[in-house]
Order: structure tokens, then C-alpha cells, then sequence
């Protein structure tokens, strides 16, 4: 999260759902349910970011967009590029 204020991007985004706060973990499709009962979120708006492209492919299954983290440098650029489009 520190990456992500730092890269000015919870401004940019209306909620973060972390799975200790959904009380299930990915690839549990329970966790992805609960993260799009937000008031508000439609799957199609929604990314799922994990470091194992399992969990990723998921999520993706149920209609999120999925980003594999490869590592923390890069991972906040790639959310602005899903959050403002590519080259924004």
C-alpha cells in the first residue's frame, strides 16, 4: 500500500480489498464475490493483482482483470495503466 500512495494511486482508485479483510483468501471465489459486493463495483472496473498467476486466472474467471506481479517496482505503473489506460 505504502507503493501505491507513494505513486499516487489510491486517489485513483475507489477501494482496495485485501483478502485478511474479506475473511477468505484467493483463489477463493468467495473473496472475489465479496470484493464486488462494494457498492458500486462492476467486475469489468475491477483488478485483481497477485504473484501467482493461478490465483490471477481465477480471478479472471470470474470477470476481473488480473495483473501476475512480477515485482514491486513495476506493479504500480501497470495499475495506472489499467486505472488511466495504456500511455496516459
Amino acid at each position: 500500500m505504502t507503493r501505491m500512495t507513494g505513486a499516487g494511486l489510491l486517489d485513483a482508485v475507489d477501494a482496495v480489498v485485501l483478502p485478511c479483510g474479506a475473511g477468505c483468501a484467493e483463489p477463493d471465489p468467495r473473496f472475489h464475490a465479496e470484493a464486488l459486493r462494494l457498492p458500486g463495483a462492476r467486475a469489468e472496473e475491477a483488478l485483481f493483482i497477485d504473484d501467482i498467476p493461478g490465483h490471477v486466472e481465477a480471478a479472471r474467471a470470474l470477470g476481473p482483470a488480473g495483473l501476475v506481479r512480477t515485482g514491486t517496482a513495476e506493479t504500480p505503473a501497470r495499475i495506472g495503466e489499467f486505472v488511466v489506460g495504456p500511455g496516459s
